[in-house]
């Protein structure tokens, strides 16, 4: 933690700048339902007289009313739960974090805490979901994360008359707002925090867009106690967080479901979910994206200063879809070929070249459809080689216009195409590299070619 005129923040580690890809999971009450479009709303719209929510309610679970979202809770077995097996299915994805969201706006905590009584221990799965996670990830040699979206519990759920929202033991579970006074809510908020990172030292966290209305009294008080945890632990700490919600350098910024047109001077990162739905939460007769896009996806951010925070929902029993593994384990059979461009890299002096150009950006920007051609191209680069990785297969030669551009002559000292083991032909003419396309490579979502560049000429005296 820094400290600049008395404000706390927290850089941005190293680790998180080399690791650039990350999972995290929403599960909870809202799995069982497993109704969207957006799973983890519902309960907001079935209180706020959701005529779609309502419907559904009444059909799978009784009369709203006599039945409400609590009712939900001890439907939420988890019975084939497996954290080891959700770990090795994260780390089959190539990912270098992972981690659960630990509460999200309807308050249900998925950790043994002290804190709330609507909790996956005492409730539900009757397991401590964080701790086993934690655990899990940690053994598979990835880095933990939590996702806090409590703040917005203020005001989620209402709790309207002739439902279960006005039962007293329901307090903790239901909106708070003309029953607490805010700082009492901000005292829990808090509190819940500070329980995770005592019990589970989590490596990075990462908070919705409710944290806005926080006093920023708290937000300091919890950087604080985050940052004294994690040095008394010897954790390079990391925070995450959306818009103006913390003031700027206390951490990383979050774009959901979003992209940028340009390269950034700052890093940044945004979550997206697997799904093709905004679903985030399970949802049956889900689409969901393919690797090749979601590879794309995270080349054309990692090009442009920022990284990559995939959401995976499982089913209520916890079970992690077919579907979702197939992706996953797509991603991470590209990435043991080409993680070389993506991880441990640094954005090169352009970000890419090409025809294909987004037309919108920032946040909530993804639903824009981009079909890229052999000639859209993005760059990474470290030490002395540059990785310029071609988003569609070509024929016979690939131009890189940008390359010959920022180099010196004689600089190339070779050329490779990652998971292809002979050097490449390549020439330098009329401004640009050419490089000979082996029409024997296998067949891959990107083509990353490696350009060295000769060592000598890098450690001249010029």
């Amino acid at each position: 933690m820094k400290k600049s005129f008395g404000i706390a923040q927290i850089e941005i580690p190293q680790w998180l700048k080399n690791d650039k890809f990350g999972i995290y999971t929403h599960w909870g009450v809202y799995s069982v339902h497993a109704s969207g479009p957006n799973t983890t709303w519902y309960s907001h719209h079935l209180y706020r007289g959701g005529e779609r929510e309502r419907k559904h309610f009444e059909e799978h679970f009784g009369p709203f009313g006599k039945k409400g979202y609590t009712d939900l809770i001890p439907l939420f077995k988890a019975e084939r739960f497996d954290a080891d097996e959700w770990a090795e299915v994260f780390a089959s994805s190539g990912a270098r974090f992972a981690g659960p969201v630990a509460i999200h706006h309807d308050g249900f905590a998925m950790w043994k805490t002290d804190t709330t009584p609507f909790n996956c221990f005492d409730m539900g799965p009757k397991r401590d979901v964080t701790g086993e996670l934690e655990k899990a990830i940690r053994r598979c040699g990835m880095r933990f994360m939590t996702a806090f979206h409590h703040a917005e519990n203020y005001w989620f759920i209402e709790a309207m008359p002739g439902t279960d929202g006005e039962k007293a033991e329901n307090e903790y579970l239901f909106s708070k707002k003309g029953k607490w006074d805010y700082d009492r809510f901000c005292r829990h908020w808090l509190n819940q925090c500070e329980e995770v990172f005592e019990k589970y030292s989590p490596d990075l966290i990462w908070f919705d867009f409710g944290v806005k209305d926080i006093p920023d009294a708290y937000k300091q008080k919890m950087i604080e106690k985050y940052s004294d945890m994690a040095e008394k632990r010897g954790i390079v700490p990391a925070l995450c967080y959306k818009n103006h919600d913390f003031i700027p350098g206390s951490g990383i910024i979050d774009i959901e479901l979003g992209r940028y047109p340009e390269m950034r001077y700052h890093n940044w990162i945004t979550d997206t979910t697997v799904d093709d739905g905004e679903a985030w939460g399970y949802m049956e007769n889900a689409g969901y994206k393919d690797s090749k896009s979601l590879i794309h996806y995270l080349i054309d951010n990692v090009s442009k200063n920022g990284f990559m925070l995939l959401n995976v929902g499982p089913k209520a029993d916890g079970t992690i879809p077919c579907e979702v593994k197939k992706v996953l384990r797509e991603m991470g059979d590209w990435l043991k070929v080409n993680g070389a461009a993506i991880f441990d890299t640094h954005p090169w002096y352009a970000y890419g070249e090409g025809p294909t150009k987004m037309q919108s950006g920032g946040m909530f920007s993804e639903g824009e459809r981009l079909d890229y051609t052999p000639c859209d191209i993005r760059y990474t680069a470290k030490e002395n080689f540059i990785y310029a990785l071609v988003l569609a297969r070509g024929k016979n030669e690939v131009v890189f216009n940008e390359v010959a551009k920022n180099l010196v002559d004689g600089e190339i000292e070779a050329v490779y195409l990652l998971g292809y083991e002979k050097a490449l032909n390549y020439r330098v003419e009329n401004g640009a590299l050419m490089v000979e396309f082996p029409i024997d490579a296998p067949v891959q979502a990107a083509y990353c070619f490696k350009i060295v560049r000769d060592k000598d000429i890098l450690e001249k005296d010029l």
